[in-house]
């Protein structure tokens, strides 16, 4: 019998591919009324980019998806709300959808090769995992390292030294990162054993950890699978692949 976690995966990957914002016909508001509201919104909220208003899979609701962030918005603009949206016809929690296609645009936006990759001969799937060298669960996780290989699974890490710059932490990710064999360096340190200090650029910690905070993560490890949904903690490989797998499935 497949586990709960597996059985929301596959949920959520349907939903990627199925739920959609709303017509302009379903929605109840027109091209011009909404870029009049992202243009009010845009001025009372500086920060937020207006594209990333658009119309919700509910009529007379707009949403708003910036990063880890969702919220919705009446069609007039005048009411703002945060929380989770849930279909309870289709028993369907339409906010985490979103917010895993969020997760999922985000981390296309990371360079590929900005992080430090242990990759099987014949890769079945790809995580990005955001990991902490002194973070006790991410260094269980690494010490499984080659049976999550072994099962067909590619580790992409990004650093998300959870003290933040200007710690022993920060200095220790960007000591991995400036190592000239970055992959021995990681298991070097997170061993607990010291390494030289960083020579090299090492600007590319901000952005892992940039990247972090776009994706909500509040602690690690944080494991991001290729559909955008989350895993926080540590998995042993043989469940994390189940989860891959069903996702995959339901994709299809």
């Amino acid at each position: 019998m497949p586990s709960l976690a597996s059985c929301f995966v596959a949920i959520s990957a349907v939903l990627l591919f199925s739920i959609g914002a709303a017509s302009a016909e379903e929605n109840g508001i027109s091209d011009a009324e909404l870029d009049a509201v992202r243009a009010e919104m845009a001025s009372k909220f500086p920060n937020l980019d207006a594209k990333n208003i658009n119309r919700a899979p509910v009529p007379g609701l707009l949403e708003i998806r910036q990063g880890a962030l969702v919220a919705y918005l009446t069609n007039d603009g005048r009411y703002l709300m945060q929380g989770e949206l849930i279909d309870l016809d289709s028993n369907v929690n339409l906010t985490q959808a979103s917010i895993a296609l969020s997760r999922k645009e985000a981390m296309a936006q990371v360079n590929p090769n900005a992080g430090i990759t242990f990759t099987p001969d014949s890769p079945k799937h790809t995580v990005t995992i955001f990991t902490d060298i002194d973070c006790t669960f991410c260094r269980k996780l690494h010490q499984e390292i080659e049976t999550y290989n072994d099962a067909g699974i590619a580790v992409r890490y990004l650093m998300y030294p959870r003290s933040g710059p200007n710690t022993r932490s920060w200095e220790k990710a960007e000591e991995v990162w400036c190592a000239d064999d970055q992959q021995a360096a990681m298991t070097r340190a997170k061993l607990g054993e010291s390494l030289p200090a960083a020579t090299c650029d090492a600007s590319v910690i901000r952005d892992h950890f940039q990247a972090g905070l776009n994706v909500g993560v509040s602690g690690t490890p944080t494991i991001v699978m290729e559909d955008g949904n989350v895993i926080g903690g540590y998995v042993p490989a043989a469940e994390l692949a189940a989860q891959l797998n069903a996702s995959e499935s339901a994709s299809q």
